[in-house]
């Protein structure tokens, strides 16, 4: 079987669950969290290896903890990342995603440059 490379963006997703979207600045509490990877590439390739295919991401990363996290959550799903770079003294991409009782997201997202 042929491997897909995936290139992008892997970023970690700090998904917090609210009833709604707040529509005015405002305080809310979630009712739940779930940090969890995101990035279009580096999810394409957790779905390919879950499928059973063989992927590797192949991207760019902080070495910093989320950078950990991300990378070992795509080794957790057997993804191949021998070829991420890892930036010292970078921030790994972090988005906070709030979804709402319907499924509507809203996303802040940050990659340092």
């Amino acid at each position: 079987m042929a491997k897909v490379v995936c290139v992008g963006l892997a970023v970690l997703d700090h998904v917090f669950m609210v009833p709604e979207i707040p529509k005015v600045p405002t305080k809310w509490h979630a009712n739940a969290y779930h940090p969890v990877g995101g990035g279009n590439a580096a999810t394409a390739a957790v779905a390919i290896s879950r499928a059973g295919g063989e992927a590797v991401y192949w991207g760019r990363m902080g070495d910093d903890d989320n950078g950990r996290l991300i990378l070992q959550e795509l080794e957790e799903y057997n993804v191949d990342v021998q070829y991420v770079h890892r930036l010292e003294g970078v921030c790994s991409g972090v988005s906070a995603v709030l979804v709402d009782s319907d499924g509507e997201r809203l996303i802040v997202n940050y990659s340092d440059p």
